[in-house]
């Protein structure tokens, strides 16, 4: 069975439509959420907070077989959280 990382910047309706979804799918799924300051970036998962690029988040995304971003904001503005969440994106 297919185990997912769900990552959202705040725990909102819609981040319970994420869950519901793989949920009613049989895939088994972990939420995390995406916090950021001025000057860093963080994601808040079941096991501690990991810097947003940091090996050891890196590490932590290496047991699932797929990491979803999904965000929901009404302005560019607000989307910065999620922003600063992806630099592992460029991890190979």
């Amino acid at each position: 069975m297919p185990k997912v990382c769900l990552i959202t910047s705040n725990l909102t309706l819609h981040s319970k439509v994420w869950t519901q979804t793989l949920r009613h799918l049989g895939i088994d799924y972990t939420l995390c959420v995406a916090t950021d300051t001025n000057a860093s970036a963080s994601i808040q998962t079941p096991q501690g907070v990991f810097s947003a690029s940091s090996t050891d988040l890196r590490n932590y995304f290496r047991q699932f077989d797929a990491v979803l971003v999904c965000d929901h904001a009404r302005t560019l503005s607000e989307t910065a959280r999620i922003n600063y969440s992806v630099y592992w994106l460029s991890w190979n």
